[in-house]
């Protein structure tokens, strides 16, 4: 064997981490140094570390790493948010279809008792007045006069009955036939626990639009006399019957009848034509009037009596 010739190694020892490596590698498999070829005359005289990604370098890339992935999934959660938030609502709590709505901005203040739900507000529809065209503003109809009632169909009056109560208060009767009256004399008489003064009419021709009434007041005498203008009544109280009507006097009527509850009585025509009747009452006795001719008479009756009692 020649000893001239220069003896291949089989290995690389590295200077640095002292491995061996396989004669062909080019790089330490422990610290990464570079090797050289066989061939190079300088090969593993290298003292030199490797220049490798040092920990701090790393911890920096690793930090910008996590922050771009922080951003990334804050801009895709801001995104499905949004796509949540301008959803409209479909339905109410209950099922029932709400009322056409628009989304409201954010920061509007929600709903009392919905936490995190969609802020909605009713939409307000623009008033015509406000568009601001003549056109769109509503007409009113005109007003049209109420028809005038027919002249042949007067309203009809509410007709009194034909009978009073005892009472010691304003009453009234009407004469439902409407006929045209004459008070022909006046009669009195005593009854068992009252007494009655009687008027005999008699019917004249012709009818009248509206029944005559008959109506009775109690009244002080001394106002009776300055109100109709007749003496004082006699007694403790004044009984004024008032003909409202169709009804006239043959002829002034003033007597005396002396009874114990009827003492004085004065029948007159006024200046206006209504006939009034003053009776003077002794004691605090109730009256009524009653006129039964004219309860179950017919257009046929011509001649009627008006009662007047007075309880003693």
């Amino acid at each position: 064997m020649a000893t001239g010739q220069p003896q291949v190694p089989r290995f690389i020892v590295c200077p640095v981490c002292h491995l061996r490596n396989d004669v062909t590698a080019r790089f330490c498999r422990d610290c990464g140094l570079p090797l050289g070829f066989p061939r190079d005359p300088v090969r593993g005289t290298t003292t030199r570390r490797a220049e490798l990604p040092s920990e701090r370098g790393a911890g920096i890339a690793a930090i910008l790493s996590l922050a771009a992935i922080v951003v990334i999934a804050g801009i895709a959660g801001y995104l499905v948010f949004r796509s949540f938030e301008t959803t409209p609502v479909t339905a109410g709590a209950n099922g029932a279809s709400p009322a056409p709505s628009t989304v409201a901005p954010v920061g509007s203040v929600a709903a009392a008792g919905v936490v995190g739900a969609p802020i909605v507000q009713p939409t307000v529809a623009a008033s015509p007045a406000a568009s601001g065209d003549p056109a769109d503003e509503p007409t009113e109809p005109p007003e049209e006069d109420p028809p005038d009632p027919p002249e042949d169909d007067p309203t009809p009056e509410p007709t009194l009955p034909t009978r009073t109560g005892w009472t010691c208060e304003k009453a009234s009767i009407q004469d439902p036939l409407r006929g045209r009256w004459r008070v022909a004399q006046a009669r009195w008489g005593r009854q068992d626990s009252f007494d009655r003064l009687t008027f005999d009419l008699v019917r004249l021709e012709g009818s009248a639009r509206r029944g005559t009434i008959v109506a009775m007041e109690f009244l002080r005498p001394n106002r009776a006399a300055s109100r109709y203008d007749v003496a004082t009544p006699g007694g403790d109280r004044a009984l004024v019957i008032t003909f409202d009507g169709s009804l006239n006097l043959r002829a002034p009527i003033s007597a005396r009848p002396g009874l114990r509850s009827i003492l004085t009585l004065e029948a007159r025509t006024d200046d206006e034509g209504e006939v009034h009747a003053v009776v003077g009452v002794e004691g605090d006795g109730c009256a009524r009037i009653v006129a039964n001719d004219w309860r179950s008479g017919s257009d046929d009756t011509t001649t009627a009596k008006l009662v007047i009692d007075v309880r003693r």
